[in-house]
């Protein structure tokens, strides 16, 4: 998962916080400051994105239109997501891309038993773990296929994307491929972490990933000098 900055709320014309009666009026800041990636599953989606409320707005009707409370979502996110109600404080109970370093949070391994689905980061906490499967099953992350038996698209996204990266790796280890040329297929793909993990050998690709501008990302805050992720919560209980 990608980690975020939405930034503060947005202001309009007049210097007064924007108003967001719909959602569609957020989409496009939401949209302009982090690309147009479900915030969740990491998909590029160009047309469908809808805009998450993280607390249903039916709940909690009086953060329907409030900043904080919206990610960008895909359809397959947004059509899988639990229907049961957002253990709270939420900031605790899950890990969010606009709050935490969200790299450090899941992985998705290349081969064996689980591979090509999102998992709860091997290096994590027995705590930090819970955090991390509560969210995988808040948006059904690790599903392979639909209630109707078919393949989930994330899914079949995620292995196409896979399959490229690997291609992609092997050409640029045979001088074959250009960070640049990687990058442009990073940003049409999306799954930002899935490139970041299979070029992590290659500090020229990752230093291109890192200051693509559609994936957003705070290079000096959110990674060390070896471009390794960081904490974005120092001295809390849990740092991620």
């Amino acid at each position: 998962m990608r980690p975020i900055d939405k930034g503060t709320w947005p202001l309009n014309k007049k210097g007064a916080k924007a108003c967001f009666n719909h959602w569609r009026n957020a989409k496009q800041y939401l949209e302009e400051r982090t690309g147009c990636y479900c915030h969740l599953c990491e998909m590029r989606v160009n047309n469908a994105l809808a805009v998450e409320h993280i607390k249903p707005k039916d709940s909690y009707p009086r953060l329907s239109a409030c900043w904080t409370n919206f990610l960008l979502i895909c359809t397959p996110c947004n059509s899988r997501k639990s229907k049961s109600l957002l253990a709270v404080p939420y900031r605790h109970h899950y890990y969010w891309p606009h709050i935490n370093n969200t790299l450090l949070a899941f992985h998705t391994p290349l081969a064996g038993d689980n591979a090509m689905v999102v998992n709860a980061h091997p290096s994590l906490s027995p705590s930090q773990k819970q955090k991390a499967d509560a969210t995988i099953k808040l948006y059904a992350l690790d599903k392979t296929t639909t209630v109707t038996g078919d393949s989930d698209r994330r899914y079949l996204e995620r292995q196409l994307t896979i399959s490229m990266a690997l291609e992609r790796l092997e050409e640029y280890a045979d001088n074959r491929a250009t960070a640049a040329a990687i990058v442009d297929l990073a940003v049409s793909r999306g799954f930002f972490s899935l490139w970041m993990a299979i070029f992590s050998d290659y500090r020229e690709v990752v230093e291109a990933l890192l200051d693509a501008r559609p994936f957003c990302q705070n290079r000096t805050a959110w990674f060390s000098a070896a471009l390794a992720p960081l904490p974005r919560n120092q001295g809390q209980a849990d740092p991620l």
